[in-house]
C-alpha cells in the first residue's frame, strides 16, 4: 500500500445558534487560523487574532496511511451538535447547525475539517455530508451517539468524496447487459448479467484501486456504453474521525457511521438499455484514537449497494437496487420485470456469488446489474472496548 503523508493545518469556526451548543463563544467571533495569524472571518473580512492570547488547543493525528494536524480556535469550547443537518464539504459557509469546514492553509490537504476541543453528536441527530472533499472530525475527545452519514443514496447527492478520480476502468456492459458493481478494495463488486443468444454482455470487474489518501468508493457501471454515465450508482463517501493524545472516541448505543454505496438504477424501458445498473461500492471510514469505546449496538459500515433489475421486452422496467440500511446483511438487488427474472446482485457483505447480476431470460430482455463491493474501515487505536458491528471488518494499521 502506498504511503502518502498529508498535513492539515486548520482553524475552524462555528456560529452559535440553536443548532450548536457552544457556551463560551459568541456569534460572529473572529476565527484565527490556528497559529495566531490572521484569517478570513465568516463575512470575508480580515480578522486579526489577539497576539497576547494563549495558543489554541491543537489536535495532532498521525496515521499509517496519511497524517494530519488540525487546530481549534482558542475561543472554541466543546461542541454539541443539537440538530440534524447537512454539510457541504466544498463550502466554507456555515450550515443550518452553524457548522462549517475549516479555512485551510495553503499546504493543507483538501478535506473538510471540523475541529474543536471536544465534539458530541447526541442520539437522534443525523449529520450527512456531500461534496468533493472528505469529511474530517478532529478533537481531543469525540462522543457519537447519533448518526454520521457520508453514504451515497439512490436519487440523492453523492456522499462526501465519492466522486474523486482514480477508480479502475472496468469493462463496461454491452447493450442490455447488466452493469458491474463498483469495486473499491480487495472484496470486489459483482459482474453484470449477460443476455443469452446475443452479443450483449454484462460489465466485468477489475482489481482494487488501493488507498493512499482519504477518498470515497467507486461507482457501479451503467447498462451500456451509450447510457448516460451521470445515472450510475455512486460509491460511498469518506469520513475520518480522530482524537489525539489520550483522548477517547466513543460510539454509543445508537451510534451509526455509514459510508455505503448507493443502489443501482433499474433497467430502462428502451431497447438496448434494458439492463440494470451496478450498485456502488462502500467508501472509507477511518477511526483513530488512543481508546475506542464501541457500544454493542453501534453500527459502523461501508457496504455495497444492490444492483438494478433488468427490464423486459414489453418495456416494463425492473426494480432499482436497494441502499444498505445497516451493518448486517447485504443490500438486496432489484427484481427483474415480471416476464424477466433477471435480478440485480446483492451488495457486500453478501457472498461473492450473490453479487453477480442475473442473466436475462431471453434475447430481448435486460440482465441484472452486479452488487457493489466492500468499502474500507481503518483503525489505529490502542484499546478497544465493547464490540459493535463493523462491516467490513476493520483493518488495524498498527500491525
Amino acid at each position: 500500500m502506498q504511503r502518502v503523508w498529508i498535513v492539515v493545518l486548520a482553524g475552524c469556526g462555528f456560529e452559535s445558534n440553536a443548532g450548536v451548543s457552544d457556551a463560551g463563544s459568541s456569534p460572529g467571533t473572529p476565527t484565527g487560523d490556528g497559529d495566531g495569524a490572521s484569517s478570513d472571518a465568516a463575512d470575508g473580512s480580515d480578522a486579526i487574532a489577539d497576539a497576547s492570547a494563549a495558543p489554541p488547543p491543537c489536535v495532532s493525528t498521525t496515521h499509517a496511511v496519511f497524517a494530519g494536524i488540525a487546530c481549534a480556535i482558542a475561543t472554541q469550547p466543546p461542541l454539541t451538535v443539537m440538530q440534524s443537518s447537512q454539510i457541504d464539504t466544498d463550502s466554507i459557509a456555515p450550515n443550518a447547525a452553524g457548522l462549517r469546514c475549516a479555512a485551510l492553509t495553503v499546504n493543507s490537504a483538501s478535506v473538510c475539517a471540523i475541529a474543536a476541543d471536544a465534539i458530541a453528536i447526541p442520539s437522534g441527530v443525523v449529520i450527512t455530508a456531500h461534496g468533493s472533499r472528505p469529511l474530517a472530525l478532529l478533537a481531543h475527545s469525540i462522543d457519537i451517539e447519533g448518526t454520521i452519514d457520508v453514504a451515497s443514496h439512490l436519487g440523492r447527492a453523492p456522499g462526501a468524496a465519492s466522486e474523486m478520480q482514480g477508480c479502475q476502468t472496468n469493462v463496461r456492459a454491452v447493450g442490455s447487459g447488466g452493469g458491474q458493481g463498483g469495486t473499491f478494495n480487495a472484496d470486489p463488486g459483482g459482474p453484470g448479467g449477460d443476455v443469452p443468444g446475443t452479443t450483449d454482455k454484462g460489465g466485468s470487474i477489475t482489481p482494487s484501486t488501493g488507498i493512499g489518501i482519504p477518498r470515497g468508493g467507486c461507482p457501479g457501471g451503467p447498462s451500456s456504453d451509450v447510457t448516460t454515465a451521470g445515472n450510475v450508482a455512486r460509491g460511498g463517501g469518506a469520513v475520518w474521525i480522530a482524537v489525539d493524545g489520550d483522548g477517547v472516541l466513543t460510539l454509543g448505543h445508537a451510534a451509526i457511521v455509514n459510508a455505503s454505496g448507493a443502489g443501482g438504477p433499474r433497467g430502462e424501458a428502451t431497447a438496448g438499455h434494458r439492463g440494470g445498473f451496478g450498485g456502488g461500492s462502500g467508501g472509507l471510514i477511518v477511526l483513530q484514537a488512543a481508546t475506542l469505546v464501541v457500544d454493542a449496538n453501534a453500527q459502523i459500515f461501508a457496504n455495497g449497494g444492490g444492483g438494478g433489475g433488468g427490464a423486459d421486452a414489453a418495456n416494463a422496467p425492473g426494480d432499482p437496487g436497494a441502499d444498505p440500511t445497516g451493518a448486517t446483511g447485504g443490500a438486496s438487488g432489484g427484481a427483474g420485470a415480471a416476464a424477466n427474472p433477471a435480478r440485480g446482485g446483492a451488495g457486500f457483505p453478501a457472498a461473492s456469488d450473490e453479487r453477480k447480476g442475473g442473466d436475462a431470460s431471453g434475447a430481448t430482455m435486460g440482465a441484472g446489474g452486479g452488487g457493489g463491493g466492500a468499502g474500507v474501515i481503518l483503525t489505529d487505536v490502542g484499546v478497544t472496548m465493547g464490540i459493535g458491528t463493523f462491516s467490513p471488518s476493520p483493518t488495524d494499521l498498527r500491525r
